[in-house]
């Protein structure tokens, strides 16, 4: 394999749930069902408290101060720029880098419609000037203007990376949102399937927060809901959430699971006198059943579906066991295919940044319900001298 063929990215991101920024860096050879990623370093740079209060301060429907989101757009782009240089190494090391690869923070994620949009902010030209690398960012908005929802959007490179010809997997990530991609063994990209289940630790974390006047932001371990017991009318009530009844593809964020409902279900239990660790009980159940009650439907008629999970929420025991038991599987963790749970995401982006810039286009249909292919995403040059090749022909997607 010719040294053109192999890439050193850098993957960049923050979730829904405003930890801090995660960073990869991967070396990447070849492209589509022939690409190898192999992660070299892996590293989580957290936002300070102000940092957190301000993203939280500009997200989701009904701000209206776009100076300040501007102001943020710049600011996370620097915050985004320094983790690529400390996953580098450093200012020299950086040199070495080929590319970027940013999800930047979500501020709004509103699919569908004429005006559906999918908003992430960390100025990818700040980290192209900052960094001298490259970036390639926003990688929601082609899919979404092609009718799609933007997301999932990691389902690509599960199928790149996870796909076995002998075992169907059921990869589950529960970060801020839960969602799942489905490979079945042997299976082309087109029979993939993923989508949105619901919350993943979004709402447990909020709660928490809630709870807690600050003082604590998730329920380490479910140690918490572990105390507690469920409340079955709560629950019948969460688990009749419309977004639940939706037919794939669907996406969600937290304008449906986020602080609003979080509020709304302190005032109940505390209307209702539901104890502060029932509370977590019941939407610690909620999460995990709304992800598992998906997976059995996936994995019906399948014979040995292995099933992983990874994000946040792989590390609550409490949620993990209640999802074991709905789906009579056993969760394994990500690491066990090579790459650590943690790291899904940004060596996920990584891998969808080193794809674009190799032309490769995704039919995505069956996945965001697009209604044609798209590119997924947006390259930023940076310091470096750049060319573009244009051929006139229309990209295919890859397949297996």
């Amino acid at each position: 394999m010719s040294a053109a063929d192999r890439l050193t990215v850098i993957g960049l991101l923050s979730g829904t749930s405003v930890d801090g920024v995660d960073a990869a860096l991967v070396r990447i050879s070849g492209r589509g069902t022939a690409c190898r990623a192999r992660l070299e370093r892996f590293d989580t740079f957290p936002f300070t408290k102000r940092q957190k209060e301000r993203i939280a301060g500009a997200a989701g429907p009904g701000r209206r101060d776009s100076a300040e989101l501007a102001r943020l757009d710049t600011a996370l782009g620097k915050i985004f720029a320094r983790a690529a240089l400390r996953i580098a190494g450093d200012e020299k090391a950086a040199g070495t880098v080929d590319l970027v690869g940013s999800h930047g923070q979500t501020m709004l994620h509103l699919p569908g419609g004429r005006e559906g949009v999918s908003v992430q902010i960390g100025s990818a030209t700040v980290i192209a000037q900052l960094t001298g690398i490259p970036v390639v960012s926003d990688f929601r908005s082609a899919d979404v203007a092609a009718g799609g929802e933007g997301a999932p959007l990691l389902p690509v490179t599960d199928f790149l990376l996870f796909r076995s010809e002998r075992k169907s997997r059921l990869i589950v990530n529960i970060g801020g949102m839960a969602n799942l991609t489905f490979l079945p063994a042997g299976g082309s990209w087109e029979e993939t399937r993923a989508y949105d289940t619901g919350p993943g630790n979004v709402l447990i974390d909020r709660i928490v927060t809630l709870q807690s006047a600050g003082r604590r932001r998730f329920d380490r371990g479910g140690a918490s809901a572990a105390r507690g017991r469920v409340d079955r009318p709560l629950l019948r009530r969460l688990l009749a959430h419309p977004f639940l009844r939706r037919k794939p593809p669907k996406s969600t964020g937290f304008e449906e699971f986020g602080d609003t409902l979080a509020a709304d279900l302190v005032r109940r239990a505390t209307r209702r006198r539901v104890g502060e660790a029932d509370l977590l009980a019941t939407v610690t159940a909620f999460t995990a059943l709304s992800a598992g009650r998906e997976i059995v439907r996936c994995a019906a008629g399948e014979r040995g579906v292995e099933l992983y999970v990874c994000g946040g929420g792989a590390r609550n025991r409490t949620l993990v066991q209640i999802l074991e038991e709905e789906t009579g599987l056993v969760a394994r963790p990500l690491d066990d295919l090579g790459i650590p749970s943690k790291a899904r995401e940004a060596v996920g982006f990584a891998l969808l940044a080193s794809e674009f810039v190799r032309g490769s286009v995704f039919p995505m249909t069956h996945i965001t319900g697009a209604r044609r292919g798209a590119p997924l995403g947006v390259f930023t040059p940076s310091v470096r001298p750049f060319s573009i090749s244009l051929s006139g022909r229309r990209g295919k997607g890859e397949r297996s």
